[in-house]
C-alpha cells in the first residue's frame, strides 16, 4: 500500500468506486488497482500491483498519478445523471433517496417509494433527459455545516450520511436546477451525460424502489 501527500485519485465512498490507473517513479510505472480510506486513521491508501520501490527514488520519491479517465468520466457521468434523477423523483413524487451505487456500466438508486409504475418510471426519465440535454453547468461550492442544516433537501438521502465532525459541506450545482451536499466526482456541463435509460425496476421492501439506469 502506498500513501501520499496528495493525490488526484478518487477512494471508494458514498457508493461511487475508486479510481484506477498507474503511478509512476523514477522511470517505472505501477498499476494502481484500488484506492480506500482506512477506517481508524482516515488515511488515503493506494493499492498498487507490486511494492513501490521508494528506494530508486530517494527518502521522498517523487510520483506521477494518472487516473484512468475513460473509467472515471464515467463514474462522472452516471453520478450527474443520478443527481437530476433523484431532484425529479423528489419534485414530481415527494420520494428521498435511500442509497445508490455507481457501477462501471450502470448505477442504481433506491427511494422511499411503495411504487414505480411504467407511467411513473416513464415520466421520470423523459424529464431527467430534458434536464440534461438542457446543458447546465455544473460547479461546487462550499458551504457551512449550519448554513446547509438550514436546507431541507440540501442532503438528499433519507438518512444523513454527513459525519458530525464535517463542519464544511461539499456542495454540488446543477445550476438553475438542483444542489445537493456531495463529495464525489461530476461531469462539468449535464450534455456530457448524454442519454439516460431506465432499464431495470425492483422491489427492495414495502416501502422501497429501486431503479437502475444506464447511459447511452
Amino acid at each position: 500500500m502506498v500513501e501520499l501527500n496528495r493525490t488526484a485519485f478518487y477512494y471508494t465512498s458514498g457508493g461511487q468506486p475508486n479510481d484506477t490507473g498507474k503511478i509512476i517513479c523514477n522511470g517505472s510505472v505501477y498499476q494502481v488497482l484500488d484506492v480506500y480510506r482506512e477506517k481508524e486513521s482516515g488515511r488515503i491508501l493506494h493499492k498498487l500491483d507490486r511494492p513501490l520501490d521508494a528506494a530508486a527514488g530517494g527518502p521522498n520519491p517523487q510520483v506521477h498519478g494518472v487516473i484512468d479517465w475513460e473509467r472515471r468520466h464515467m463514474h462522472m457521468r452516471h453520478h450527474t445523471a443520478l443527481h437530476i434523477l433523484s431532484r425529479v423523483v423528489l419534485d414530481e413524487f415527494g420520494n428521498f433517496v435511500t442509497s445508490s451505487q455507481i457501477y462501471a456500466d450502470r448505477s442504481r438508486i433506491d427511494f422511499d417509494s411503495p411504487e414505480m409504475p411504467p407511467d411513473k418510471l416513464k415520466l421520470i426519465e423523459e424529464k431527467t433527459n430534458a434536464v440534461i440535454k438542457r446543458g447546465l453547468p455544473v460547479s461546487i461550492t462550499f458551504i457551512s455545516r449550519e448554513e446547509a442544516l438550514k436546507i431541507d433537501d440540501l442532503i438528499r438521502t433519507k438518512v444523513s450520511l454527513v459525519p458530525e465532525a464535517v463542519r464544511i459541506i461539499r456542495v454540488v450545482v446543477v445550476e438553475g436546477f438542483d444542489r445537493q451536499a456531495c463529495g464525489g466526482t461530476h461531469v462539468a456541463n449535464t450534455s456530457e451525460i448524454g442519454t439516460l435509460k431506465i432499464t431495470k425496476t425492483e422491489s427492495k421492501g414495502r416501502e422501497r424502489r429501486r431503479i437502475e439506469i444506464a447511459l447511452i
